[in-house]
């Protein structure tokens, strides 16, 4: 994920395992809010995932952490929407 305040873009690509490549490249101002979801991954375990919703309500993936404490994944999304201008 590349956040560039100078062009006023957001870069976001990847791949996973059972899922198809993605990029995505749109403006900043476009983006309505960030998301932090999270879901069941098995043996009790929470996997996080890091979404960019948009005015037009579609969303890009934007990170998946593979292991991080929740206080650093709370700081690090705090400080991704205040980039972003979605405090």
């Amino acid at each position: 994920m590349v956040i560039d305040r100078g062009a006023g873009t957001i870069v976001a690509a990847g791949r996973r395992w059972f899922r198809e490549p993605w990029h995505v490249e749109r403006p900043l101002a476009a983006v309505a809010r960030i998301d932090l979801r999270s879901r069941y991954a098995g043996r009790g375990q929470r996997g996080h995932e890091l979404f960019a919703v948009f005015k037009d309500e579609t969303e890009a993936l934007l990170w998946t952490p593979a292991a991080v404490m929740m206080s650093t994944l709370e700081q690090r999304v705090a400080e991704i929407r205040a980039l972003v201008g979605r405090a």
